[in-house]
């Protein structure tokens, strides 16, 4: 899933975003959904009273951190009704996305972290071991003297 703004891990507020299912071998694209929580066409309609006849492509009134989910949900079926089934799904590390997809099929799907989120999740994990230890490194020292 790709977003219109970067999220922080702590705030989830794009207005819209890209979802992908590409096949892992091949690398060809097998289905794309985008979620559009806003419509500037739409908001000035409304202001003005007026209605213009326009290409709205809203299609979102959840939560932005929703559209994920509800993204990897569409494209597994999408994929599925044309007689093929995604076995694994290789993401973030975010669990309500997997979950949904394990709750709209009825089959077994796999989990794998990307490289770019795995190495972070490892990069943090060491940089808080190193807080860590330098922290007991100062007591011992302080112990010590």
């Amino acid at each position: 899933m790709g977003w219109q703004r970067r999220s922080s891990g702590r705030a989830y507020n794009s207005r819209s975003g890209v979802g992908v299912l590409i096949e892992k071998e091949s690398g060809k694209l097998l289905a794309y959904s985008s979620r559009i929580s806003i419509c500037k066409q739409c908001e000035v309609n409304e202001t003005k009273k007026k209605t213009k006849v326009h290409d709205c492509r809203l299609n979102w009134q959840g939560s932005s951190k929703a559209m994920e989910g509800d993204v990897a949900v569409e494209l597994v079926k999408s994929v599925e009704s044309e007689k093929c089934r995604i076995s694994t799904i290789i993401g973030d590390d975010n669990a309500t996305t997997i979950s949904k997809v394990e709750k709209s099929v009825d089959y077994a799907v796999n989990k794998l972290s990307d490289f770019n989120h795995s190495k972070k999740t490892v990069a943090d994990d060491l940089y808080d071991l190193q807080k860590t230890f330098k922290i007991l490194q100062t007591k011992v020292i302080r112990y010590i003297t």
